[in-house]
């Protein structure tokens, strides 16, 4: 069947053609701008993902400026072949002990109570040790608060609180003694941090915060509340 195309069928499809040619440009336009947004978004992100990506080991950033994100040290791998020996100190090692000394400053008797008022009683007593001496030489509390402190509060790593002790008191104090100390302190604190704990539960009101911090090379977080003269402190 023959189309019976006039004059103003031509001109409706002319209209129309115009204002797809001209709808086509407009989306051009924004599809190119569109791909210039997204270009520059593109190149800002991977100029930030390289900043986040910075530390101390591949650019020339300070090891200052890695804070919690420092990567973990790699241990150099010694160049010596096994010796096929166990680890730490071997059999005829001195080692760093505390030893018996002939001449000590104060000397204090503990006599038995009962032996006072009988000379011929005939009996045999034994006396008994003070309840804070433990072995036949120990170091004394001062000295193990002082190392406790140290390590703890003064936030002294081990091997500096041994040499401070060496350097400044001559008291070579052995690292695993060091940790042994700080390990029993720990252990005889257990009770109280709970009732701290257990009582700051109840308060109504407790200022809280987390904060990241490393131990072992690695970030953990720690959290802290205080209220009055409370406070505690978990990892």
């Amino acid at each position: 069947m023959p189309v019976n195309i006039t004059e103003v069928f031509v001109r409706q499809l002319m209209a129309q053609i115009d204002f797809l040619t001209k709808q086509n440009s407009t989306l051009t336009a924004t599809v190119d701008s569109m791909n210039q947004t997204i270009n520059g978004l593109n190149q800002t992100i991977k100029e930030l993902k390289e900043q986040l990506n910075k530390n101390s080991k591949n650019s020339s950033k300070p090891p200052s400026s890695d804070g919690l994100k420092k990567p973990v040290a790699k241990k150099n791998r010694s160049l010596r072949e096994s010796s096929g020996k166990k680890q730490g100190a071997q059999e005829g090692h001195e080692g760093v002990h505390l030893s018996v000394i002939s001449n000590p400053d104060h000397i204090r008797e503990h006599m038995h109570s009962d032996c006072t008022g009988c000379p011929l009683h005939g009996g045999v007593k034994t006396g008994s040790f003070p309840e804070n001496i433990k072995a036949a030489v120990q170091y004394g509390k001062n000295l193990q608060a002082m190392v406790v402190a140290f390590n703890t509060v003064g936030a002294v790593s081990i091997n500096r609180t041994h040499e401070i002790l060496s350097s400044v008191f001559n008291i070579p104090l052995a690292t695993g003694t060091i940790k042994n100390m700080v390990t029993r302190c720990a252990e005889a604190l257990k009770d109280t941090y709970e009732r701290i704990r257990l009582k700051m539960i109840t308060l109504g009101l407790v200022h809280c915060d987390e904060t990241g911090t490393r131990v072992d090379g690695k970030t953990i977080r720690s959290r802290h509340g205080q209220s009055g003269l409370r406070s505690f402190c978990s990892i």
